[in-house]
C-alpha cells in the first residue's frame, strides 16, 4: 500500500492518540529548576521518566532531558544535529549515515533521524523517556532501545500569558513568550522563541569568537472538537538558525581557542506539521496522525588546520519525512486492555560534500538515499490474577532504501544501491502489583535498527552495511511512599545486539581511508538505573538519578586492519552518569536550587585510544530568586566550576567540541 493511500484510509475514520495512555497534569512551579518528576511502570512493563522544564531548560532541549535522566547521553559536536549522537542504555546511532536508536516525537509528531533533528523546541513543559526496546509495541516510529517524546502543555491548562527573558556572559539573551486560550469546542496555544550568545571559542588569527549561535523558533497548536466524541488537532512548529562556525578544536590545544585562517558558518531551517483526528468508539478509541517535517541545512562551512595545511568543509544536509500513524485502543476497564496500531513512512535525504586542502579539492560527491518503511504493531494487558498482569506484544516492520551516489571528484562516477530488511519482534512481559504503592516487572524484549548506506565512499562494494538486531531481558521495581513525599525506581537490564553498527574512518587501501558504517559481530550491553525523588519537609524537593552501563563488542575484528576489537567499549556511552536535585521553595517565595551532575569516561573510537576518550567529570549548577505573585525574577549558573571538559570527539579529524564553560546570568518572567 501506498503512503498516499494509507493516508486516505486512515483518515476515513478518527480517534484518540497513544499518548493519552501516559498523559498528565502536573505542573511545574515557576521558579523550580527541575523537580517535578514521575516515574512509572508502563504497561508494557518498561520504565517511563517523566521531566517536567522551566522556560531556561527548554532551551537545552534533548541536552536538558540527558543531564536529568539515568542512562540517556548527548554527544553535542558543535554544529546543532548534525554529527552528534544520542546514546539511551548504551546503544547511540552513528553520527552521520544510521538510523536512530533513540527515536523522537514532538507530541505526535515524530521527528527525524538524530543528525537532523530541531535543536531549538519550544513550547513544550516536558520531556518523556520510554525505555527499552519494548517500546516499539507502542509508538510507531520506535527505536530500536526506546522513545523519547516532548510534550506541549495539555489542553485543559488554563487560559493566560507568560513572557520570559534572560541576560548572560557572552552576551547570551533570550525571550520567550507562551499564550494559551482555552473555549468549550476549541483551544489555541502558541509559543515563540528568541536566543543568541557570543561563541566560547576565540581564533587568535581572526582576533573573534567563531560560535556564536541565534536561533528563532515557533510553535502553535490549534484543537477543535466538533462533537463529544471527536477531536482535531493541528500542530505546527519551525525554527531559523543562523550559528557561527561548527566549533571544532585541536585535541592537543587548549579548549577555547583556535588559530586558523578562515572559519564557516551553519545556517539550519526546519519545519514539523501534524494533522490529528481522533474519535471515540463504543469499545474504545482511534486516532489517526499525518505528520511531516523537513530539516534543511544550507550550508555548513569550517576551516581545521593542521600545520602544514588546513581543510576546508562545505556541507548541505536537507531530510524530509511524511508519515501515517493510526491506533486503535481498547477501553481501559476489563480484563483484558489492548492496543493496536500501523505505521507508514516516506523518507528522502539529500546531501552533499566538499573537501579541499588548502583551495585544492579532493573530494566533492553528493547522494540520495529514500526510505520507506511499514510496521504493524500492538500488545495486549492481560489481568491474569488482581495482582499479576501478562503482556504480550509484537512488531512486524520492513525497510526499503535506496541510494544514488554521484561523485565529481576525485573520479567522475554514479552508482545506485538498494537494500531490503525486515524483523519480526516479539515481547513478553510480566507485572506484577506488591500492594497499592509497589510494582514490580520482567520482560523478554527484542529490537531492531535498520541497515543503510555509507554515502562518503566511493567503492560501492563498501557503501552497504546490515540492520541491528537486538533481543535481551529487563526488570525493574518502582515504590512510593504512603504519604507520596518518597519514590524510588530501580531497574536493571542485559541485551545481545548482533550486526552492531559502528561508524568511523576506516584504512581501505594502501593510499587513503574511507569513512563509513561496517557491522560488528555482536555487542553486549548490560547496566542499571536508579531513580529517586523525596520531599522530606515542606518546600525542599531532592531528587537522584544514576545509570550504569557497560556495552563491549564482540566477535568484531576490523575487517581492513584485521585488528580485534572483542571486549572493547563502543564508542559513544558513557561508563555512568549521576545527577543529583536540591530545591527549596520558602512560603516567602524566596527559592534556592542546586544541580551536581557527573558524567563517566566516555570512549569515541572502538579502540579505547585515551587521545579520543573523555575522563570523567562533573557539573555544578544553582539557581537563587524570588517569585511574587505574577513575578518572578531569579539568577542562575552552570558549570561554575568552570571545568573543561569534550562535549564530542571526532577521531578522524583529530578535533573535539569543547562543552560549555562557566554562564551565569538573571532571568525574568511574568504571567497574566
Amino acid at each position: 500500500m501506498s503512503l498516499r493511500s494509507f493516508a486516505l484510509f486512515s483518515f476515513g475514520f478518527v480517534a484518540v492518540s497513544i499518548s493519552a495512555q501516559t498523559a498528565s497534569s502536573d505542573k511545574v512551579v515557576a521558579g523550580e529548576t527541575m523537580e517535578i518528576r514521575e516515574t512509572r511502570l508502563a504497561a508494557s512493563a518498561t520504565s517511563t521518566t517523566r521531566i517536567s522544564l522551566v522556560p531556561r531548560s527548554e532551551a537545552g532541549g534533548l541536552a536538558s532531558a540527558a543531564t536529568s535522566a539515568a542512562d540517556l547521553f548527548l554527544a553535542d559536536a558543535g554544529a546543532r544535529s548534525f554529527t552528534s549522537t544520542l546514546a539511551l542504555r548504551g546503544l547511540a546511532n552513528t553520527p552521520l549515515f544510521g538510523d536512530p536508536s533513540a527515536t523522537v516525537y514532538l507530541d505526535d509528531l515524530p521527528l527525524g533521524s538524530t543528525f537532523a533533528l530541531p535543536s531549538e523546541l519550544t513550547g513544550f513543559d516536558s520531556v518523556e523517556v520510554f525505555r527499552g526496546p519494548g517500546q516499539n509495541t507502542r509508538f510507531g516510529r520506535a527505536g530500536s532501545v526506546g522513545v523519547i517524546r516532548f510534550s506541549t502543555p495539555a489542553s485543559r491548562a488554563p487560559a493566560g500569558e507568560e513572557l520570559w527573558s534572560s541576560y548572560g556572559n557572552f552576551d547570551a539573551r533570550a525571550a520567550a513568550l507562551r499564550v494559551n486560550v482555552a473555549g468549550d469546542a476549541s483551544d489555541a496555544y502558541v509559543a515563540a522563541a528568541y536566543r543568541a550568545r557570543d561563541g566560547y571559542v576565540s581564533n587568535t588569527e581572526l582576533g573573534r569568537r567563531i560560535d556564536g549561535r541565534e536561533s528563532s523558533s515557533g510553535l502553535a497548536r490549534v484543537r477543535f472538537r466538533p462533537s463529544g466524541n471527536a477531536e482535531w488537532t493541528l500542530l505546527a512548529t519551525a525554527e531559523r538558525l543562523r550559528d557561527g562556525v561548527q566549533a571544532l578544536v585541536p585535541l592537543q590545544g587548549p579548549k577555547d581557542e583556535v588559530r586558523r585562517s578562515a572559519e564557516g558558518v551553519t545556517h539550519i531551517d526546519d519545519l514539523g506539521l501534524a494533522l490529528r483526528g481522533t474519535y471515540s468508539l463504543p469499545f474504545g478509541t482511534f486516532a489517526a496522525t499525518t505528520a511531516y517535517s523537513l530539516w534543511n541545512m544550507d550550508p555548513a562551512t569550517n576551516d581545521l588546520s593542521f600545520g602544514f595545511a588546513e581543510l576546508q568543509n562545505t556541507s548541505q544536509l536537507r531530510q524530509r519525512n511524511l508519515s501515517e500513524e493510526v491506533s486503535l485502543i481498547s477501553d481501559a476497564k476489563g480484563q483484558v486492555r489492548w492496543s493496536a496500531g500501523a505505521f507508514a513512512l516516506d523518507g528522502r535525504t539529500k546531501g552533499g560534500f566538499l573537501r579541499s586542502f588548502s583551495g585544492f579539492p579532493y573530494e566533492n560527491s553528493r547522494y540520495t538515499t529514500t526510505n520507506r518503511s511499514l510496521a504493524l504493531y500492538g500488545e495486549a494487558a492481560i489481568q491474569v490474577t488482581p495482582s499479576f498482569t501478562l503482556t504480550p506484544g509484537l512488531r512486524l516492520e520492513e525497510n526499503r532504501k535506496k541510494m544514488t551516489r554521484e561523485e565529481i571528484v576525485p573520479v567522475g562516477a554514479t552508482y545506485r544501491l538498494s537494500r531490503n530488511s525486515g524483523a519480526v519482534l516479539p515481547k513478553l512481559v510480566g507485572s506484577y502489583a506488591i500492594d497499592s504503592a509497589a510494582e514490580a516487572s520482567v520482560g523478554l524484549v527484542t529490537g531492531y535498527k535498520p541497515g543503510g548506506f555509507s554515502a562518503f565512499t566511493g567503492n560501492h562494494a563498501l557503501a552497504s552495511f546490515a540492520p541491528e538486531r537486538l533481543r535481551g531481558v529487563e526488570a525493574a521495581v518502582t515504590r512510593r511512599s504512603t504519604d507520596g513525599t518518597l519514590s524510588a525506581t530501580l531497574r536493571g537490564f542485559g541485551y545481545r545486539v548482533r550486526d552492531y553498527q559502528v561508524e568511523r574512518s576506516f584504512q581501505t587501501g594502501a593510499q587513503t581511508d574511507d569513512y563509513l558504517v561496517v557491522n560488528a559481530g555482536r555487542a553486549h550491553s548490560y547496566g542499571a538505573e536508579l531513580e529517586v525523588a523525596w520531599k522530606p519537609i515542606p518546600g525542599l524537593a531532592l531528587g537522584l538519578d544514576a545509570g550504569f552501563t557497560r556495552v563491549t563488542l564482540q566477535r568484531f575484528t576490523d575487517p581492513y586492519s584485521r585488528v580485534v576489537y572483542d571486549g572493547k567499549r563502543v564508542p559513544y556511552s558513557p561508563s555512568y552518569d549521576v545527577s543529583f536535585r536540591a530545591d527549596y521553595r520558602a512560603v516567602s517565595g524566596w527559592f534556592v536550587g542546586a544541580s551536581l551532575s557527573a558524567v563517566g569516561r566516555t570512549y569515541y573510537t572502538e579502540s579505547e585510544a585515551e587521545v579520543f576518550s573523555q575522563k570523567s567529570y562533573a557539573l555544578l549548577g544553582a539557581r537563587l530568586g524570588y517569585s511574587t505573585g505574577s513575578y518572578t525574577v531569579a539568577l542562575f549558573g552552570e558549570n561554575l566550576a568552570d571545568k573543561p571538559y569534550w562535549a564530542s570527539i571526532t577521531p578522524g579529524t583529530n578535533h573535539g567540541t569543547p562543552g560549555a564553560p562557566r554562564t551565569y546570568g538573571v532571568e525574568l518572567s511574568a504571567t497574566f
